[in-house]
């Protein structure tokens, strides 16, 4: 079973909107991350369907992973004897919220 989009034409709103607040130009690698962003998407809300308003909380994590290739952010940096710390914002929790399906027993 595949994903299910609300509307058609969904990937391609997806993808130009993040590559609009990305600034960024389409190449090899959006395909990649629009794919990884949406399955990472569908897996945290419990959902194999995307609705039309989620499509705008997908381009923004879109965008976020084509800025910064899906690796959070170093946070700090340490040299004697190497410690980096990273960013514990996670932005896929932060914009999906309101997408999460509760599971029924």
């Amino acid at each position: 079973m595949g994903v299910v989009f609300e509307m058609e034409g969904a990937r391609e709103r997806i993808i130009s909107g993040a590559l609009a607040l990305s600034g960024m130009e389409m190449n090899d690698r959006v395909d990649a991350l629009f794919d990884v962003a949406l399955l990472n998407a569908l897996a945290y809300c419990n959902r194999d369907d995307v609705p039309y308003k989620m499509e705008g909380a997908l381009a923004l994590i879109l965008a976020d992973m084509m800025r910064n290739g899906g690796e959070k952010g170093v946070k700090s940096l340490t040299r004697g004897d190497v410690s980096v710390t990273y960013s514990d914002k996670d932005n896929v929790k932060g914009e999906l919220g309101a997408f999460v399906r509760m599971r029924a027993i």
